[in-house]
């Protein structure tokens, strides 16, 4: 059984006057996550490669139900952007969409513990660009908050997730803001909707705090 120390866990109590727990796991296997019950749903930046993607795409292919692309066959075809219906290149159409798109991938698996995963608009995203101005600048904070917020909704809406994971949207580095307006997003959806139970960050970067900042915004709800 795996057991958080406390100062990875928190809660905040919404305005419906129920409390929804945020974790903190750091360089902890997303499997080991799924199969303890932490999470059911994932928001997930698509980031592939040498990445927080990448180090969870076997487990996710095959929880989902979905074949894994042939990475040989890829790179001696000369990486071509034709469209398969696996991860690898669910994320690369991601990164190169110039729309802001939520990306929603059911499980095919009805044994699965998983009920999907959604693939989220990031810092390295092609329709983030007009918002990254100058690059490498403070994040544009209502284009994290409106991804993550209606990133929550659908999964929650359609997929009766309760168990939500989330990864860092930012692009191989941690910015509070940006944490920041996950939290804002928990905070609001759940402020009006009632059912989710935990909401679980993972990271493989040090230097997220989403434990700190959850903990602020509590205090703020205590205050009123």
């Amino acid at each position: 059984m795996l057991i958080l120390p406390s100062e990875n866990v928190s809660s905040i109590r919404m305005r419906t006057g129920l409390d929804v727990a945020i974790n903190h796991f750091f360089r902890h296997r997303i499997e080991t996550l799924v199969q303890e019950g932490f999470i059911d749903a994932l928001i997930v930046d698509s980031e592939d490669g040498f990445s927080q993607l990448g180090d969870m795409r076997e487990f996710l292919s095959k929880e989902l139900g979905l074949p894994e692309r042939n990475k040989i066959k890829h790179v001696m075809d000369g990486c071509p952007e034709d469209f398969e219906l696996n991860i690898s290149s669910l994320a690369d159409w991601s990164r190169r969409n110039t729309d802001v798109t939520l990306v929603a991938i059911p499980s095919q698996r009805t044994e699965s513990k998983l009920k999907g995963v959604l693939m989220s608009p990031y810092e390295g995203s092609e329709c983030y660009r007009p918002f990254a101005f100058p690059e490498h600048s403070r994040p544009y904070r209502d284009f994290f908050y409106n991804v993550s917020y209606e990133a929550i909704s659908y999964i929650f809406n359609k997929w009766g997730a309760r168990n939500i994971g989330l990864t860092h949207l930012a692009r191989m580095r941690i910015h509070e803001d940006i944490t920041t307006c996950q939290i804002e997003a928990i905070c609001h959806f759940c402020d009006d909707h009632t059912g989710i139970e935990s909401f679980t960050f993972t990271d493989i970067l040090d230097g997220n705090i989403p434990i700190k900042i959850a903990k602020n915004f509590g205090a703020v709800v205590d205050k009123h």
